[in-house]
C-alpha cells in the first residue's frame, strides 16, 4: 500500500507540472522550472519503493510546485490589472478639454 501511495504522489507532480507547461506554455514563466525538470528527470528513472523515504519530499514537491502556479497565476493577475488600470488613467487623460488662458 506504501507503494501505491508512492506512485500516486509520483504521478501526481508529474501530472501537476504537464498540465502547468500547458497552461503557461513557452518561454516558461513557471517559478523554479528548470530545478522541477529536473526533478521530473530524476523521477522518471527513479523506482519507488516503501524503503525509500520518499512520500514526504512528493508531498512537499507538490504542495512547492503548487504554490508557484499560484504565486504565476497571481502575478499575471496583477499585471494585467496594472495594465488596464494604466490604459483607463491613459484615456481619461486623452478626454481632458485644453483650458485656454
Amino acid at each position: 500500500m506504501s507503494a501505491d501511495i508512492l506512485q500516486f504522489l509520483k504521478n501526481k507532480f508529474m501530472d501537476e507540472l504537464e498540465e502547468a507547461e500547458e497552461e503557461h506554455p513557452p518561454p516558461h514563466d513557471i517559478p523554479l522550472h528548470s530545478y522541477f525538470l529536473q526533478i521530473r528527470e530524476l523521477l522518471e528513472t527513479k523506482s519507488l519503493t516503501p524503503s525509500t523515504g520518499m512520500k514526504d519530499c512528493l508531498y512537499d514537491l507538490s504542495i512547492a510546485l503548487t504554490d508557484c502556479i499560484l504565486f504565476l497565476e497571481k502575478r499575471k493577475m496583477k499585471i494585467n490589472k496594472d495594465s488596464s488600470q494604466g490604459q483607463g488613467q491613459g484615456q481619461g487623460a486623452k478626454a481632458r478639454p485644453l483650458l485656454s488662458a
